[in-house]
């Protein structure tokens, strides 16, 4: 395995460059030309990459970004994302950009109204520049800062405090790290009695397996209603 400090590359280059120009478009005066909002467009995408998708009708353009925390690109330490939706009108940017959230995971709903208010005052104030990269990167810094899963675990159902620790399945489900060792415990003891066979009957019997542990953690002091044992758990652990 190769170590060390890797040199700046052709694509990182490439996108510091674009970075840099939306930086200073930001701070020019208005100019509502389609050239104009297409070479901003065109900068983004530079940027965003994946995380960006854009469609084009009639003279508007829809943004949708996929926002996560700054992690350098270490996607296993992002732990909550927010997509958003972004439409520039015609004679943007004196025009208002329409923003709207989409999907997010880890995010509590005060949070999630929280940047929804900031970007609306951020777009005021670049009202006239163009701001689409300003808005992003204040959404962006906004979950880099709460980069921990809001709400509650999925099988206690108690909130997340600042030291808890937890993990983060593939699909954006929450556990405290302990909780999810101890029902782990659970399943690994039933797979030790009973086996597990991959038919679609036994997915089944999985299934019931997962109430019976329930059973066992409320008798054993679990909180009552707290395990969670829904499909959509045991998708997210077994992959059934």
């Amino acid at each position: 395995m190769a170590t060390g400090t890797a040199g700046l590359g052709q694509d990182d280059s490439s996108k510091n460059s674009s970075i840099e120009i939306l930086r200073q478009i930001s701070r020019q005066s208005s100019d509502c030309s389609n050239s104009a909002v297409a070479e901003e467009v065109e900068l983004l995408s530079h940027v965003y990459l994946e995380d960006m998708t854009v469609m084009r009708s009639d003279g508007e353009f829809a943004l949708q970004f996929h926002i996560t925390p700054s992690t350098a690109d270490d996607k296993d330490r992002q732990f909550v994302y927010l997509d958003l939706s972004i439409l520039l009108t015609k004679g943007y940017p004196l025009s208002r950009p329409k923003i709207s959230g989409g999907q997010s995971r880890g995010l509590s709903e005060p949070h999630v109204r929280s940047i929804m208010e900031g970007l609306l005052y951020k777009l005021e104030e670049h009202l006239g520049s163009p701001m689409i990269y300003e808005l992003i990167e204040y959404a962006k810094d906004c979950l880099t800062d709460n980069n921990r899963p809001g709400g509650e675990c999925v099988i206690c159902q108690f909130p997340f405090k600042e030291t808890d620790e937890f993990v983060r399945t593939e699909c954006y489900h929450y556990f405290h790290s302990s909780c999810f060792a101890r029902y782990w415990q659970f399943c690994i003891r039933e797979q030790e009695d009973g086996g597990y066979c991959k038919g679609e009957e036994e997915k089944q019997k999985k299934v019931g397996k997962g109430f019976e542990a329930k059973r066992e953690w409320e008798e054993e002091g679990g909180r009552e209603g707290g395990l969670m044992c829904s499909s959509k758990f045991l998708y997210c652990v077994y992959n059934i």
